[in-house]
């Protein structure tokens, strides 16, 4: 899983007249950092123990079930709460929904799996993954679009 990039604007204009351009800046620039945190570090966690070869599924188990699960949990629950004012950032925010919810189907899936060691679970979390991957991917390409589209100026981190 690759961490979502950090979109940070930059705003050209001190005032703001489109209704879109603003609710986009207010959800990129003020609502999406108070919890993109806690997805971070969810992720990071997870990445951390795939990449080690020396865990064990007990290890994995616990990780998921202590630290990764709980705070990706806390992450969608605070990102469901988000409300656009516009359709158009609206549109966005619920790809990232979909794919915060996939991406969360898919670790507890995987949870669940190791612990019934049942390969054909641990594929399917897989599968979910690379389906969250997916709508991740469109929420970021559909926030560059939009930001091309009312001219706001961004840097990729």
């Amino acid at each position: 899983m690759k961490r979502l990039f950090l979109f940070i604007f930059i705003i050209v204009l001190t005032g703001c007249t489109n209704p879109a351009k603003k609710d986009l800046l207010n959800y990129i620039n003020y609502q999406l950092p108070k919890i993109i945190e806690l997805e971070s570090e969810a992720i990071s966690k997870y990445e951390e123990m795939i990449a080690n070869d020396n865990y064990t599924n007990k290890d994995l188990y616990q990780t998921l079930s202590n630290n990764i699960i709980p705070k990706y949990e806390l992450f969608v629950e605070q990102l469901k709460k988000i409300t656009p004012k516009t359709k158009e950032v609206e549109s966005i925010h619920n790809l990232h929904i979909k794919g915060a919810q996939k991406q969360l189907q898919a670790l507890r899936l995987l949870q669940k799996g190791i612990k019934e060691n049942n390969d054909e679970k641990i594929k399917k979390a897989n599968s979910l993954l690379k389906e969250s991957k997916t709508y991740m991917k469109s929420f970021k390409d559909e926030i560059v679009k939009l930001a091309d589209k009312y001219r706001i100026k961004y840097k990729l981190e």
